[in-house]
């Protein structure tokens, strides 16, 4: 399992530079704004697709009902003139 946790985070920081590397040879080693605007976008469009991954997440079904539990914690507060914390 954390073999194929490694494998996919490795593979996640080699798609920008083999992207980018596709994305010259296509439209040639040509260091022009026009070019490099063009590697961007493509970049930011590649880019969409994990962070509208993160909108199936959901917090409350991660932990179920353990989570709960830290809502009713009190916080501890710090005084910080005296150096003692109360609860």
């Amino acid at each position: 399992m954390y073999s194929f946790i490694y494998s996919a985070g490795l593979a996640g920081m080699a798609i920008g530079p083999l992207t980018t590397v596709a994305a010259f040879a296509v439209t040639g080693n040509k260091w022009q704004i026009s070019t490099l605007q063009h590697v961007i976008l493509i970049g930011l469009v590649l880019a969409l697709v994990p962070i509208a991954s993160l909108f199936c997440f959901d917090d409350d079904k991660a932990l179920g009902e353990e989570s709960d539990a830290a809502k009713y914690q009190p916080l501890a507060v710090h005084d910080t003139a005296s150096g003692e914390s109360a609860s």
